[in-house]
């Protein structure tokens, strides 16, 4: 495959999926957490011509490929959202999973995505000398209880970058842009940081930025 882009758009939290085979019982509380947590709209937000989109068709409340694995490295693993979700976002639990389920799951949908970025990102730098990915997100108006940020109000747009990986002049370039249109623009607030590979940490090749977007419509019932 010849590559003809030099960007990545990583989408990694817009699906809804949920392998049957893996969850046996899914309830209410499971759904309402897919329902809270999917950041909507995202793939038409961030449909760009001459990019290339990688977009997991699972909900990051079965498998999120943004967290680290295992769970011990893991921050967020104590509050019940490591690779696997197992808790609401106050505290009760709507999935009991065993060890066996979740190396399933880290064997048959977190490595393989993780591979694929990771095979995509290395043909991208050996074609065209460097890649750029753009970590695509949404958010809500109001913070979750997990939040470590509880300021309010919250910006309309967030850029999140890593000191190791960042892009400093587009970093510049996204919030000019934003502010020309008269756009809040919170830099690494309320979320920090961007998805990259562990391989390509610190490889001046590779560069990564978050635009996360504020979302306040009223969510309609989907089917999962």
């Amino acid at each position: 495959m010849l590559i003809k882009s030099q960007t990545i758009c990583h989408i990694p939290h817009s699906g809804i999926r949920i392998p049957k085979y893996i969850d046996d019982y899914i309830g209410q509380l499971y759904l309402d957490e897919i329902e809270k947590l999917t950041d909507w709209d995202t793939e038409e937000i961030f449909n760009f011509e001459d990019v290339i989109t990688i977009c997991p068709t699972f909900s990051r409340v079965f498998c999120d490929v943004e967290r680290l694995y295992p769970d011990e490295s893991e921050a967020m693993s104590q509050k019940g959202m490591g690779f696997v979700y197992t808790h609401t976002d106050d505290g009760k639990v709507f999935r009991n999973i065993s060890e066996e389920r979740k190396k399933i799951i880290y064997q048959d949908y977190y490595l393989p995505h993780h591979q694929k970025m990771e095979s995509l990102i290395q043909q991208i730098v050996e074609e065209t000398g460097k890649c750029t990915i753009i970590d695509c997100h949404s958010f809500s108006n109001q913070p979750y209880i997990r939040d470590e940020d509880q300021s309010l109000p919250r910006p309309d747009i967030c850029i999140g970058f890593n000191s190791d990986n960042c892009n400093f002049d587009l970093v510049d370039y996204l919030n000019d842009e934003f502010y020309k249109y008269t756009l809040k623009v919170g830099l690494n607030t309320p979320y920090q940081g961007s998805y990259i590979p562990e391989k390509f940490i610190g490889d001046d090749r590779v560069s990564t930025v978050m635009r996360s977007e504020e979302h306040t419509s009223e969510l309609q019932s989907r089917q999962y």
